[in-house]
């Protein structure tokens, strides 16, 4: 039978939302995109927003949902620790924490940065600085079974995004 995710995956391809290209499905258009996602030259044309709605923008539905699944699960464990309020300054933090950081680093160049990435990578390391050796289980590509602790995660995640940013970001 055709499961909840296939059926609306169906409904936003039918009503022209979502299409696929390189394997993947991708938003078809791009109005939002360029409404929300955070570019050097968004601040000076007026669009102040683009500062917190930058982590709303996904170009690949996989990604949003892959984000948005460890900052459900990762957020649901830090509300019973810090609570709801702290929660929301922490994900403020880090969502105008990396605009601004992100701003610092491509002044005078053409770019634009989008996804929830930054919550995510904020909220596994406060999680790794509460519970840096429990062990947690997951599945890696939904297929093998990993059990780790935090703290490794939380380094893999901070080399990823060093190695990332020497790479893309510096010139």
């Amino acid at each position: 039978t055709e499961g909840f995710v296939d059926r609306a995956i169906a409904k936003l391809r039918d009503g022209n939302w979502l299409e696929e290209r390189e394997g993947a499905l991708w938003f078809k258009s791009t109005a939002f995109e360029q409404l929300c996602a955070l570019s050097t030259s968004s601040p000076g044309q007026g669009a102040l927003w683009t500062l917190v709605s930058y982590p709303l923008v996904h170009r690949n539905v996989l990604h949003l949902f892959l984000v948005m699944f460890g900052v459900f699960f990762l957020g649901r464990e830090l509300l019973t620790i810090i609570g709801e309020r702290r929660l929301v300054g922490l994900t403020a933090t880090a969502v105008v924490g990396a605009a601004l950081l992100w701003f610092a680093v491509n002044v005078g160049r053409d770019g634009t940065v989008m996804g929830a990435s930054p919550i995510l990578c904020c909220y596994l390391i406060v999680f790794a600085c509460f519970y840096p050796n429990r062990e947690i289980s997951f599945l890696f590509f939904f297929l093998f079974p990993v059990t780790t602790r935090p703290k490794y995660l939380a380094w893999l995640a901070v080399g990823i995004d060093v190695v990332g940013f020497l790479l893309s970001e510096t010139p």
